[in-house]
């Protein structure tokens, strides 16, 4: 029975393209134990040649990896990695992270295409490991709109993040409006009843957890802020919603995610949210 009750557990995943990355098992052990779960490491190769060359290498991980905590499940995946990672459920797993390199081709190039894919066709949560970082994030920027799905990122991530000890800004970009012109000279600018109410909501997952947290507003193009106070900010781990932006407004304002998958510099958590939503809204990227 207890077997039973363990392979029913949700999991963390780590997909990868290259062997050898410690990095990001050790990055994905971290947060498996916050979540209590258990961990799988997939590494996902698209032609026979990468996959004779890759199985030894799988090899020797499962044996490192065989007396250590959690246990990784290592598995070999041939076939496109869109394919593969588009069939997850979020009832299996709980959080993927994705860390896929440069390895031929135009990947070499754009290694971030292969990543903007998955993510469009994922179901579930990810966490892009971009560059080389610290293993346990120490400093992150939560981004709220002050949407449901915004506070849900907020949830799933304070309950990722909070038994770390992380610091924590809840971070929302407001347009500029002319009342804010006329009043350049304000140090602190009056900010909307409203997102004042949603941003001390995404607060409270964090307080609750233990985690010394602040805010922040920003004023300009949503992507542009974000990444400017990651930088001047020094911090370790971006967190922003997702909930599959679709039809009209995706055509043409893009999306904020994608945006930072292209641009940022540092770890990416991209909360998966879910949400009812009207006809009208789906094809407006309304909710």
């Amino acid at each position: 029975m207890a077997q039973r009750r363990r392979s029913r557990k949700r999991r963390v995943l780590v997909a990868t393209n290259r062997s050898g990355d410690e990095y990001a098992l050790d990055y994905g052990v971290r947060l498996a134990e916050s979540l209590g779960a258990e961990l799988d490491h997939w590494m996902i190769v698209e032609t026979v040649d990468e996959w004779r060359a890759e199985a030894p290498a799988l090899e020797q991980e499962k044996e490192s990896w065989k007396d250590r905590e959690p246990a990784v499940q290592a598995e070999l995946k041939k076939g496109l990695a869109v394919e593969i990672l588009s069939r997850l459920q979020p009832q299996r797993y709980r959080l993927v992270l994705l860390r896929f390199r440069g390895r031929r081709g135009l990947k070499k190039v754009f290694p971030r295409s292969e990543i903007l894919s998955i993510l469009r066709h994922g179901k579930v949560s990810f966490l892009v490991l971009q560059r080389r970082r610290r293993q346990v994030p120490k400093k992150v920027l939560v981004c709220t709109g002050g949407s449901v799905y915004a506070q849900q990122a907020a949830e799933f991530s304070a309950r990722l993040l909070g038994p770390l000890g992380v610091q924590t800004t809840v971070f929302h970009v407001a347009e500029t409006q002319p009342k804010f012109i006329l009043s350049q000279g304000a140090e602190k600018p009056e900010l909307d009843p409203r997102m004042a109410r949603a941003m001390a909501r995404a607060r409270r997952p964090f307080e609750r957890a233990g985690s010394e947290t602040t805010e922040k507003v920003r004023f300009g193009k949503v992507a542009d802020q974000i990444l400017a106070e990651t930088t001047s900010g020094r911090f370790d781990l971006i967190v922003v919603a997702s909930h599959g932006e679709s039809g009209i407004r995706h055509l043409l304002l893009g999306s904020v995610p994608e945006e930072l998958v292209k641009r940022a510099r540092i770890p990416l958590l991209i909360v998966r949210a879910t949400k009812t939503r009207t006809i009208w809204s789906r094809l407006f990227g309304r909710g």
